[in-house]
């Protein structure tokens, strides 16, 4: 399975939904992602751009997407940012496979 970091930034209103009515929302984001075939490893609020940053493994890049347009339909989220994450192993085998490419610079 391959891991994601999954960044989101409430809107207004459900940020005073939030303050009015505290929940843990983990508990509802795991059992969406399992639905998906997949496994929510954190769950974090954060400062910064993004409210809340989750780190999980989806069994494919279908099932991150179908996540991402899950999430957006209540309209509760103001911006999603879904990023691929890739292992030490993973970034070793891609530099060895990008030593054998090249590309022209510009005006060579």
């Amino acid at each position: 399975m391959s891991r994601y970091m999954i960044q989101a930034s409430y809107t207004k209103d459900a940020v005073a939904a939030l303050v009015n009515h505290p929940e843990d929302r983990s508990q509802v984001v795991r059992p969406m992602i399992e639905q998906l075939g997949g496994h929510m490893l954190d769950f974090y609020f954060s400062l910064g751009d993004y409210d809340v940053v989750c780190i999980a493994e989806f069994p494919s890049e279908t099932a991150a997407l179908a996540f991402d347009i899950g999430v957006a339909v209540p309209g509760h989220l103001k911006k999603v940012k879904t990023t691929p994450l890739f292992s030490g192993e993973q970034s070793v085998m891609a530099m060895k496979e990008a030593s054998v490419v090249s590309l022209r610079a510009p005006g060579m």
